[in-house]
């Protein structure tokens, strides 16, 4: 059960960043259409350039709400898409079904692995090695 637990939360974190992110994305659009009063594919375009900060040049001048609306944007934005670009590029090069310990089981991972927090196969070939000398890696355990 707590290995299904896990594994959930490895899935639903990715999918609650770009929830997030598309979050952003719809309301930075939204935020554009009615405090600009532009277009949707505008507000939509200004919205990706200034999320990804990618920099162009402002699609239409703006306003005075429009300026301080794109800086709560930016701010937001570029959080959010770094954060859901990072937890994705981690599934993706991780493997989305690998097990990786939680705060609430690192002990006991720990005493399996005591090389890596993550319960990795090269910490479970270098444990041996380990346990045969008189280094005491983690002296909590």
């Amino acid at each position: 059960m707590a290995d299904s637990g896990r594994r959930g939360a490895r899935v639903r974190g990715p999918r609650l960043a770009t929830l997030l992110l598309a979050t952003v994305i719809f309301g930075g659009t939204l935020g554009y259409v009615v405090i600009e009063g532009w277009s949707a594919w505008d507000a939509f375009y200004m919205t990706i350039i200034t999320v990804t900060t990618v920099g162009y040049s402002e699609v239409h001048d703006l306003s005075f709400a429009g300026e301080a609306f794109t800086v709560v944007l930016a701010m937001s934005g570029v959080g959010a898409a770094l954060y859901t670009f990072t937890l994705v590029a981690t599934v993706v090069v991780e493997g989305g079904s690998r097990d990786v310990c939680s705060f609430d089981d690192v002990r006991p991972c720990l005493k399996r692995s005591p090389t890596t927090s993550s319960c990795a196969d090269t910490g479970e070939s270098v444990r041996p090695s380990l346990a045969s000398s008189d280094v005491k890696v983690f002296p909590w355990l």
